[in-house]
């Protein structure tokens, strides 16, 4: 399957339990939910930009993740640096910053932790990667001469390989075709294999079209041995499909779930909250996304490995911040409802992080503070279950 397309949807924005340990699925009605344990979480740490000395203040977070020994890496695009921390929210190091020097940022948009406690931050502005420690000393850069666009959330899939969301922009008589794909590449961008592919044509000043069939298109995630799961953005299909290191096609989930339509409440705040990022983004230019009028089954950023052989997927159409957990067979283990964030952060604008050290979410563009909520796996003994 290398660099072809296993996975394609038409260019409109159709946003998705059976199981089948193949990619030949059969449906089933019942939903396997209802007979799994809920556990409920609190966050065990927050890290908040009032917290720590001024000089290392965060305005605005844009990726985080666990590093290998369990420290927390966060990226703030404001500062164009990294911040690193213990597990419980002390501030240890700072990695980087503004500037067009050597290890040196414009504004990063990503942290892929690699497995010896060092990291890479991804700028696709300036089209460098940059290798860090976790004690923020700055080892090298990647060679800027990238054939291949810089990737969106690049994550760690083994030595030398990582799984991230690419887009071309092509173009035709009718001006330009928008191309998303979530592929696998090495450290020269050059794809290796590609597991999902929308193309659209774009539709210029809409801002709607061009997120929802991009990076809205589809959910990722991989692990740290070579597996890729993908998951269709969808309001009415809930589907996840899982890729070996061959590039073989070894699971496959899917889930009857009623499409539920979002109040007129969700859809003012929603519209409200994606403008106001997108002006803030683009230095005040007015915004105009229109949010659908149905939940995603799985947002985009709800689908996540954590590397103990687990899938975290968002449910998305619950309207509160609930994790279905699957093992690689696609059992549903359990499910787990997050408790202790801000009321304020809507469900498609909280980002999510998923390691064997347990999960991390903050906002894109927080109403108040920019806040990282760390939280711990449930502990089946000591966790709050709820029937």
């Amino acid at each position: 399957m290398s660099g072809k397309p296993v996975i394609s949807i038409q260019p409109v924005l159709m946003i998705f339990l059976a199981v089948s340990l193949s990619c030949d699925s059969s449906e089933e009605s019942q939903d396997q939910s209802q007979e799994t344990s809920l556990y409920s979480i609190h966050p065990t740490a927050v890290i908040s930009a009032d917290e720590f000395d001024s000089l290392y203040t965060l305005g605005a977070v844009s990726d985080v993740d666990h590093l290998s020994g369990g420290n927390i890496a966060v990226l703030d695009r404001l500062s164009a640096s990294a911040y690193i921390f213990s597990s419980s929210g002390e501030f240890l190091a700072r990695a980087g910053r503004r500037g067009s020097g050597p290890g040196e940022f414009n504004s990063p948009d990503a942290i892929v932790p690699l497995s010896s406690d060092s990291m890479l931050i991804f700028d696709r502005t300036i089209r460098r990667i940059s290798v860090y420690s976790e004690n923020g000393t700055h080892i090298h850069d990647i060679p800027e001469n990238f054939e291949f666009p810089v990737p969106y959330w690049s994550k760690y899939n083994g030595p030398d390989r990582y799984v991230g969301g690419i887009m071309y922009m092509n173009g035709n008589s009718e001006g330009y075709e928008i191309e998303y794909s979530i592929c696998s590449f090495g450290n020269d961008l050059c794809p290796v294999d590609t597991f999902f592919t929308n193309k659209a044509q774009m539709i210029p000043d809409d801002i709607t079209n061009t997120i929802q069939n991009s990076i809205f298109s589809c959910a990722f995630t991989c692990d740290s041995e070579g597996n890729v799961f993908v998951a269709p953005v969808s309001a009415e299909k809930y589907i996840i499909q899982g890729y070996n290191s061959q590039g073989e096609c070894f699971l496959t989930i899917e889930r009857g779930i009623t499409p539920v339509r979002k109040t007129e409440e969700e859809l003012a705040r929603e519209t409200e909250r994606f403008n106001s990022m997108f002006s803030a983004r683009n230095s005040g230019a007015p915004g105009n996304y229109s949010p659908g009028e149905f939940r995603y089954m799985i947002p985009p950023q709800g689908l996540h490995a954590d590397n103990l052989g687990r899938l975290w997927v968002l449910h998305g159409t619950s309207g509160e911040s609930l994790f279905d957990v699957y093992d690689y067979s696609g059992k549903l283990l359990f499910t787990v409802r997050i408790m202790g964030i801000d009321p304020e952060e809507i469900i498609d604008l909280l980002w999510w992080s998923v390691s064997e050290h347990g999960l991390l979410a903050f906002s894109l563009d927080p109403v108040n503070v920019p806040k990282v909520y760390v939280f711990e796996f449930p502990d089946p003994e000591n966790s709050a279950m709820e029937i």
